[in-house]
């Protein structure tokens, strides 16, 4: 099955009970790393469980993420919005009502998010690293109103394959829902790190989105009709959030320009085009990869391809799978380099690049994005494309562990469901 296009269950036999997945914890499908989880997801677990199952997506951009997942049913989520407080009170009168009466008042879930929580047989959460307080304890606490809910509704809940924490003012937040999770997944051992005075029982997997098959097809028609076609190709992916962590740490300074200028004298004399894949494109500018790598196409003097449309993940990685080396900000985009052995330069901002690039055996090549610096890049890219045969070589050696540790969740998914 295509992880791209979930398929709906046809009807159950009669006197079966068609089983019911919710997954939570993304923001939208404008951002790739989430619509990868979510796609990935949704078709493993059916193709796990069988045809009789169905999927259902939370999602806080419901009206757009309707439109972006063929065959999969999307529910809006209220964790982003003042919504979330009765919601919350309610599950929370559930939960006292039902343990006083012994009986279920379910008259009580006024919302489609709380009746399909209620119903579900599994929460599944891909909040991915937003369990944490590093983007403020505003943003960590609504991913765990998902995670209430179905506590308070009885509704056994997975965190899979995540990065999680650190917390300080949701630790006693933190250590009540996770503690009561039905099982958690971590991507990378600094996360046991983290957490560790939680005293939490957690296996280390891998990123979902490992599983993620590459649309090939889609992506060389697209460089096809393009005037790069058998062009060699750099792969860059670039953020927000690491043009502002260069720019906090060195005012006065342009990211644009030292990134541009880093590109322009790595690859001087090579016959070589650079290909901008953007993995978030919205919903705002603020979170749009494209402004970014609109700015550094400005100051280049190497010839550049710049992806404006918002293409699927399936694609994008089939983009990613064309290019010789790639030098990438977001998360999801280096994995999808990784998975398929594209040597990568990681420019991080923060703990989760590190977890990613070391199941790879890749731990030195990575730049903080408050350090990045012009020479340091530039000595990276040229001693990357000087030894690319011998670092791909190095990545593949890990593919099949890598992508055996994926699979584990959808196993662990499956046992939960059917237990």
């Amino acid at each position: 099955m295509n992880p791209s296009s979930p398929h709906i269950a046809s009807p159950s036999p009669a006197g079966t009970r068609r089983r019911t997945i919710l997954l939570t914890g993304t923001a939208s499908a404008h951002n790739k790393g989430d619509a990868t989880m979510q796609q990935v997801v949704a078709a493993e677990a059916i193709k796990a469980l069988g045809s009789d199952t169905t999927v259902i997506l939370a999602s806080p951009a419901a009206a757009h993420d309707c439109t972006r997942y063929d065959g999969l049913t999307v529910i809006p989520s209220h964790r982003r919005r003042l919504s979330f407080i009765p919601s919350l009170a309610l599950a929370a009168l559930w939960r006292v009502l039902s343990t006083l009466t012994h009986r279920q008042p379910d008259w009580l879930l006024f919302s489609r998010e709380l009746r399909q929580t209620r119903r579900a047989d599994l929460v599944v959460d891909l909040s991915g690293d937003m369990l944490t307080e590093d983007y403020g304890p505003l943003i960590g606490f609504s991913h765990f109103i998902p995670l209430l809910m179905a506590r308070w509704l009885r509704t056994p809940y997975f965190i899979c394959a995540q990065s999680i924490g650190p917390f300080k003012k949701l630790r006693p937040l933190a250590r009540s829902v996770l503690s009561h999770a039905a099982a958690i997944t971590i991507r990378e051992d600094l996360t046991r790190e983290r957490v560790a005075t939680l005293n939490l029982r957690m296996e280390t997997t891998a990123d979902v989105s490992f599983l993620l098959e590459p649309d090939h097809e889609a992506a060389a028609a697209l460089l096809q009709a393009s005037a790069w076609a058998g062009k060699r190709l750099i792969g860059v992916s670039v953020s927000p959030i690491l043009k502002a962590r260069f720019e906090q740490a060195h005012p006065g300074e342009s990211f644009a320009q030292v990134m541009a200028a880093s590109l322009n004298e790595a690859l001087a004399d090579q016959d070589i085009a650079l290909l901008f894949i953007p993995h978030v494109t919205g919903p705002a500018d603020y979170n749009d990869d494209r402004p970014v790598a609109a700015e550094i196409t400005r100051h280049l003097s190497l010839p550049s391809l710049f992806i404006e449309d918002d293409l699927r993940p399936a694609v994008l990685k089939g983009l990613i799978a064309r290019c010789e080396i790639f030098v990438g900000a977001r998360m999801h985009a280096n994995m999808a380099a990784l998975s398929q052995g594209v040597p990568l330069i990681a420019l991080s901002y923060s703990h989760k690049s590190a977890g990613i690039m070391a199941a790879f055996g890749q731990e030195g090549k990575i730049i903080d994005g408050k350090d990045l610096a012009r020479e340091t890049l530039v000595r990276q890219i040229k001693e990357l494309l000087a030894n690319r045969e011998c670092t791909a070589a190095q990545i593949r050696q890990h593919h099949a562990a890598v992508l055996a540790r994926s699979s584990r969740n959808i196993a662990i998914l499956a046992e939960l469901v059917k237990s």
